[in-house]
């Protein structure tokens, strides 16, 4: 079996984690990718020894036309059983190549955000275009705003996103982050990780951080990622006097020891697909407060193996953060309910599902 991959993101981030876990443990299957020249994925696929096609990042009009015809050229060459569009823009990508040169190649496409409300008549156009055989969805959230655009309902087949718990060889806690920027024993670390973008919404972490500071002062808040939002951020952590409690860490590739270092994991997205990076937090035995936003609460279940509010509630996210401080008990269970619930979404099953449908496309005709 053959697959060409596209991705068109130039940074690295969950989908292209969850790409390189896929080519990773699918060893039988022939793997291609059309990716962006400096994007990490590039180098990525190219250690791994996968035949890589990469392709410089400008997304002119003019490029808009031409990436469709090399993705029609690498088709025409290879003669990939499977296309596999992994974002927005890859499928965009493949749905003008289809139009233009009529490749017959089927298609499968991965969604893992929600899709917005509002969708012209050419996008509708695009999603339900016949070449596409399934939509893979990272969450049943995923699938159920998908069902308001696609009209053959059974073309969307949610698979969960995967992690690797042996990428986290660390348990909370360890002094990681307590020994870089020289805090104390007695001061709790909560942080999140993420990307400073609007959809993470971390002007409502610093809020509940504000909050949480009016009640203790034992606490620093770790923010661990970059992004457009970061001067706004820096700006409201200024105007709301929590400066000597807040860290910017910007981006940081040694995740695998940031994570374990804190007492507590603060999720505070407005939107979310589905956020691994809970997941990942479950693995390192760090309790969980996080939003009922996108597929959340198909992780954690309040109470259970985390603690959820409604997205931008402050105010309950901070209630949510003492209860785990002061009850060492519901934190100890919690984790421990984490950690054997985690199991089920290993990144070997999420490639065993997705070889399936491979299988399957590759028996229909778009």
């Amino acid at each position: 079996m053959k697959v060409l991959h596209i991705s068109t993101q130039e940074k690295w981030g969950g989908g292209e984690q969850q790409l390189l876990y896929l080519m990773q443990h699918l060893e039988n299957v022939l793997h291609i990718v059309f990716c962006p020249y400096h994007a990490p994925l590039h180098a990525k696929a190219d250690q791994l020894g996968i035949k890589t096609f990469p392709f410089t990042t400008v997304f002119s009009w003019l490029q808009n036309l031409t990436l469709p015809y090399r993705i029609w050229s690498l088709v025409r060459q290879n003669q990939p059983d499977v296309i596999h569009a992994h974002d927005s823009k890859a499928h965009t990508l493949v749905w003008l190549a289809r139009c233009l040169w009529r490749i017959k190649t089927p298609l499968i496409v991965s969604r893992r955000v929600t899709l917005g409300k509002h969708r012209n008549y050419l996008s509708r156009i695009k999603y339900n275009h016949p070449s596409i055989v399934y939509y893979i969805c990272v969450s049943e959230a995923v699938r159920h705003s998908l069902q308001k655009v696609v009209k053959q309902n059974e073309k969307l087949k949610v698979i969960y996103s995967g992690i690797n718990p042996s990428r986290f060889p660390y348990r909370s806690p360890i002094n990681y982050l307590r020994d870089e920027f020289r805090i104390p024993q007695p001061i709790r670390i909560i942080g999140n990780i993420a990307s400073l973008v609007p959809a993470k919404d971390y002007a409502t972490f610093l809020t509940t951080a504000f909050l949480l500071i009016q009640r203790r002062s034992d606490l620093r808040f770790f923010i661990v990622g970059e992004g457009t939002e970061r001067k706004k951020l820096e700006e409201l952590a200024q105007q709301l006097n929590i400066n000597d409690y807040v860290i910017f860490t910007g981006f940081r590739k040694d995740i695998e020891y940031i994570l374990p270092s804190f007492d507590i994991f603060l999720f505070t997205s407005q939107s979310e697909g589905l956020g691994t990076i809970v997941l990942d937090a479950m693995v390192c035995g760090v309790p969980v407060v996080a939003t009922r936003a996108g597929g959340i609460p198909e992780m954690i279940h309040h109470l259970e193996n985390g603690l959820l509010a409604d997205p931008g509630d402050a105010t309950a996210l901070a209630e949510a953060v003492l209860r785990l401080l002061e009850d060492e008990t519901l934190r100890k269970n919690i984790t421990s309910r984490a950690s054997a619930w985690v199991k089920e979404f290993e990144a070997s099953r999420m490639a065993s599902l997705t070889f399936e449908i491979y299988k399957k496309t590759m028996n229909i005709n778009p």
